[in-house]
């Protein structure tokens, strides 16, 4: 998300990305409205396994075939977002004990800063050798990883 200015910098004018931050918000803020009734109607597994999937396949639509469409399925894809942030501290909740809660909160945004301090090197690295697009396509495959072990956790762990 941190990136995406810069690829929507290549399909609309700069005065428009604020534009575009905006209806990725306004999506991210609904998406925190709606995320608890969701979660309770669908499985939370499904539900993040599902946020994760759209979002990946939208973003990498997005980059694969530029246009002046692409800010706004990138924005599409934060209807999600709050669903997921809910998701995930739902499971944390569920996971692990209160005793535990706070240090695996802290281990994660520790470890969650550090991968991202050295992917956006190498991100930014790579777009600057193959261009914006092409970084944020390969950012996308790496992120499948995440999709591939909520997937995984699903299989084993039916509620």
């Amino acid at each position: 998300f941190q990136f995406n200015a810069a690829f929507i910098n290549s399909v609309w004018p700069t005065w428009a990305i604020p534009i575009a931050r905006t209806l990725s918000y306004t999506g991210a803020a609904i998406s925190f409205h709606i995320s608890g009734d969701v979660i309770r109607r669908f499985n939370v597994f499904k539900v993040i396994l599902t946020g994760n999937l759209y979002t990946r396949i939208v973003s990498s639509t997005a980059y694969l075939f530029p246009s002046v469409l692409s800010p706004l399925l990138l924005s599409s894809s934060s209807i999600f977002y709050g669903i997921l942030v809910v998701g995930k501290g739902t499971l944390m909740q569920n996971e692990f004990r209160q005793e535990q809660r706070a240090t695996m909160g802290s281990l994660d945004a520790f470890a969650g800063s550090i991968a991202f301090g050295i992917l956006a090197f190498v991100l930014g690295f790579i777009a600057d050798k193959i261009g914006p697009s092409l970084a944020l396509i390969t950012a996308q495959l790496f992120m499948l990883i995440n999709a591939y072990l909520y997937w995984r956790l699903y299989k084993y762990h039916k509620p």
